[in-house]
């Protein structure tokens, strides 16, 4: 019961606040230099230039939100850090020399 008064406070705090607005300009800030740094590496050629370097940004920086809120469940957290960042930059598919085109046959695979 406890659990369920203090999500609803937190909600109401949020809503009724400026502190969301804050935090969204905040979190805007944050992609916005995160892309800036993902642009540098599109123009040297060592990142994709067929996505959205916003995109790219938030869902980096949702990987690694998920990663720090979980991470006490983690043994080794550099070596599973190390993992995240090999993840985003490398993908899931298997690096077997297979084109990106398989990767999207994949995923079609499973919808």
């Amino acid at each position: 019961m406890l659990q369920i008064m203090q999500t609803h406070a937190t909600d109401t705090y949020w809503l009724k606040s400026d502190f969301r607005e804050r935090w969204t300009s905040k979190r805007k800030a944050l992609i916005n230099t995160v892309s800036n740094i993902i642009s540098a590496g599109v123009d040297e050629g060592a990142i994709r230039s067929d996505l959205s370097t916003d995109f790219l940004a938030t869902s980096l920086l949702g990987m690694l939100r998920a990663y720090v809120r979980d991470s006490d469940t983690y043994s080794d957290s550099k070596q599973e850090g190390e993992l995240l960042v090999d993840l985003f930059l490398n993908g899931v598919c298997k690096a077997d020399n297979r084109p990106v085109a398989h990767c999207s046959e994949l995923l079609q695979s499973i919808k």
